[in-house]
């Protein structure tokens, strides 16, 4: 209870932050037209009516796109917030408390993942009403399991670059590589299958391969979960290594800036 009670409270404080700037907090989601408008001309241009792994271009796109805009915050949130509260000066503070260093990393960015989810849901909201996307609703809590096997997976990466923040004080190059890397060979704008041949070995190490591959075939091809089973084994096989290595990164780096004196620096 007292894990959940820290949680809600970090929620609470972020919450108020965020609405406190109105018009910031409405333009996050009026921007989300802006994107999805960009994001149906663009392979309407480049794949001029071509099917893609047997969806409508726009479609395996959007697919695509929202998914990794949902996972940037698993991949960068908490690098982000570690930033923030080192120059706001609070970091010392929360971790010089009994609170645990997990209930400080995850709570830290609790709020950031609920955002994401409105924001995702109004993605595909506007894809489909606006633009013509086509879901399969019975398939919502199928790709509502893909997501959250892969945010774990994400959030694990992130922890790890959250660590060098806490050691080096910077950790900005090291999300950039990472999601560079996730975007170019996860089949995020294209399918895999269209990098060359030495390219394509490198796909099956990249967490995102499996991520879009089994959200966009449960909620706009409509597979049922049973067939994308070898995507959720990929992305739990890659948490269950990338989690608690992060957590004990975190851990480390806490540890040697404590015994440094360096917490408070940035």
């Amino acid at each position: 209870m007292g894990f959940l009670k820290g949680l809600f409270a970090f929620v609470e404080r972020d919450f108020l932050e965020d609405i406190s700037y109105r018009t910031a907090f409405a333009l996050n989601f009026f921007g989300v037209f802006i994107y999805i408008a960009v994001w149906y001309f663009i392979p309407r241009f480049f794949m001029k009516g071509r099917e893609v792994e047997g969806l409508d271009p726009f479609s395996w796109f959007l697919g695509g796109i929202a998914v990794w805009q949902f996972l940037n915050v698993s991949l960068h949130g908490f690098a982000r917030k570690i930033r923030s509260e080192q120059l706001s000066g609070t970091l010392e503070a929360m971790l010089v408390t009994p609170a645990r260093t997990s209930l400080v990393l995850f709570g830290s960015t609790v709020w950031d993942f609920i955002f994401s989810t409105l924001s995702l849901g109004l993605y595909l909201l506007l894809g489909v009403l606006v633009f013509g996307a086509r879901i399969h609703l019975a398939s919502l809590p199928a790709a509502a399991v893909v997501l959250g096997v892969t945010v774990l997976c994400f959030s694990g990466i992130g922890i790890l670059a959250a660590s060098g923040i806490l050691y080096f004080k910077r950790g900005d190059p090291v999300t950039f590589f990472i999601g560079g890397m996730m975007q170019l060979f996860g089949g995020v704008y294209f399918p895999a299958a269209a990098l060359s041949g030495p390219l394509q070995r490198i796909a099956p190490w990249v967490p995102l391969t499996y991520a879009t591959s089994a959200f966009r075939g449960t909620l706009f091809r409509g597979d049922p979960l049973v067939q994308h089973h070898g995507d959720l084994l990929a992305l739990a096989g890659f948490s269950l290594v990338i989690i608690p290595l992060g957590l004990v990164m975190a851990r480390l780096a806490i540890r040697r800036a404590r015994i440094e004196g360096t917490l408070a620096q940035y």
